[in-house]
Parts: C-alpha cells; sequence; structure tokens
C-alpha cells in the first residue's frame, strides 16, 4: 500500500531540508511520488526513504551530483561499485594534496623564520678573461660548458686564483646580435697574468668588468651558501 506523505514530513524522515528536497527533484535525483496540481504542493512516498538516504549520505561524502545519479541509475551491482570506488580514490589523492598542506604548515610553525641576509657590496672593476662566439640557441649549453672548461684550465695552469664566479651574457635574437645568435663566457681573476693569454684559443680576450653597486641576499641553505 502507498503511502504519501508532504515534503515537510518527509524531510524529518530522511533528515534532508525542504530546500534540499526541491534542489534533488530539480536536478532529477528525487523526483517526488505526487504533486497536487493545483498548489503544487510535493508529496513523496514512504518507500523513497531508503533512496533519499543515499543521497544524504554520498552528498555527505562530498560525491558529485552526477556519479550520485550513476550510482543511483547503475544496472548492476558491478557498475555501483566501479563508480563508488571511483570517488574513493579521488578523496584519497584530496588527502593526500591535504596531508601535504598540513605538513607544510606543521613545519612553517616548527622551523623558525630566518631572513636572508642582505648587504651592500661594491665590486671594483676586474679583468677578465672572456670568450665570444657565435652559436645557435641550441648550441648554447653545450658551448658554454666547453668554453668554461677551457677559461677555468687555462686560469689554473697560469697558477691564478679566479677572483668570482663566472658568468654569461648569452644573445640569442638577431635583432640584438646581427646576422647570427651569440654568447659571451667570462671568468674574472685577481693578478691578470699575461702567460695566461700568451696560449691562444679560438674568441678568447681580456676584459675589464666595469665597477658595481648593488644588495646581495646571501640565503642558507643545507650544504650550500649561494648570494643573489
Amino acid at each position: 500500500m502507498t503511502v504519501l506523505v508532504p515534503i515537510g514530513d518527509f524531510s524529518r524522515m530522511t533528515h534532508l531540508s525542504v530546500k534540499a528536497l526541491r534542489f534533488y527533484h530539480d536536478q532529477g535525483l528525487l523526483e517526488p511520488a505526487r504533486i497536487d496540481p493545483s498548489s503544487g504542493y510535493r508529496f513523496y512516498d514512504t518507500g523513497q526513504v531508503p533512496v533519499a538516504q543515499v543521497i544524504r549520505r554520498f552528498r555527505d561524502l562530498d560525491m558529485p551530483l552526477d556519479q550520485v545519479r550513476a550510482v543511483l541509475t547503475a544496472p548492476d551491482v558491478e557498475t555501483r561499485t566501479k563508480e563508488i570506488i571511483a570517488h574513493l580514490t579521488a578523496m584519497e589523492s584530496k588527502l593526500a594534496e591535504l596531508q601535504v598542506s598540513v605538513s607544510s604548515l606543521r613545519a612553517l610553525l616548527e622551523t623558525p623564520t630566518v631572513r636572508p641576509e642582505v648587504e651592500f657590496r661594491s665590486i671594483p672593476a676586474t679583468r677578465a678573461l672572456a670568450v665570444r662566439g657565435k652559436v645557435t640557441v641550441q648550441q648554447a649549453w653545450a658551448w658554454g660548458t666547453d668554453v668554461f672548461g677551457e677559461i677555468y684550465g687555462r686560469i689554473e695552469e697560469a697558477g691564478l686564483t679566479p677572483a668570482g664566479p663566472g658568468g654569461a651574457n648569452p644573445c640569442y635574437t638577431r635583432y640584438q646580435c646581427g646576422d647570427g645568435e651569440c654568447g659571451a663566457v667570462a671568468a674574472g681573476f685577481r693578478d691578470a697574468d699575461r702567460e695566461i693569454l700568451a696560449h691562444p684559443f679560438d674568441g678568447k680576450a681580456e676584459i675589464e668588468l666595469a665597477l658595481v653597486h648593488g644588495l646581495v641576499a646571501v640565503f642558507h641553505l643545507p650544504g650550500l651558501r649561494r648570494a643573489l
């Protein structure tokens, strides 16, 4: 025997709000058993309570509406189980992301804040050994690696000490460089020794690096001290 109850009573029976029941009706998830043609008032069959409870449970578990619909309309247990497993997998992925976020926040709370050291430096004009050559963008990395090896090898042979790290001044556009792409690499040294220039290699030149004033931030990383 069919027992119809008004939407308010059905709401109390299923612990779904009237607003939610109207929404699920609009979405085609839970149709009323009868709608009064004059008032538009919705009535539900008490036999619909289990379906409403399934919807409420899966929505409490953040299952999307389309997936809830797929579960309700699944033709067999296997299809329904696949939909539930798919949602479980998505939730596990979100949980993993949440755990990473929690760990990051915990690390921020437990690790003291270390402000980078900022200092003003004046770097005097420095003589340097430089190599310039025309290369393509694709060749630039390998070319620079070879040139750095050549420069530092010559400096070491001459018994000199580099004044600082090597540097590069790449230029890859025809507008800037004229015909073809080019790059330049330079490494400074404290005591210019003419002997280092006496051994020729392609593109070598002694240049003067200009005086530099600037703010330097020093970051301390495990096993590494880097200045930017």
